[in-house]
């Protein structure tokens, strides 16, 4: 697997809007199983940022992003929620 599409991309293979051909043309020379992910790409782009920055704790209330941020071996704050 090494294409990864955000679900924006995606959505163009359903609507037709700017774009959606070229999405088309990626999503069809893309060999299966097109990767996708239960996070908003808000959730991901908040634990990318700490991690780029070199942060070594993330505090959030958000489970989905305590748990990506977890993954990434960042220290979770606050600790019980």
């Amino acid at each position: 697997m090494n294409t990864y599409f955000d679900t924006g991309v995606l959505v163009k293979a359903y609507v037709v809007e700017t774009g959606t051909r070229e999405a088309l043309a990626l999503i069809y020379r893309t060999k299966p199983p097109i990767p996708l992910t239960p996070l908003h790409a808000i959730e991901i782009l908040h634990v990318a940022a700490a991690l780029e920055i070199g942060c070594k704790e993330f505090v959030s209330f958000d489970k989905r992003q305590r748990s990506l941020a977890s993954l990434e071996k960042l220290k979770i704050l606050p600790v019980s929620n």
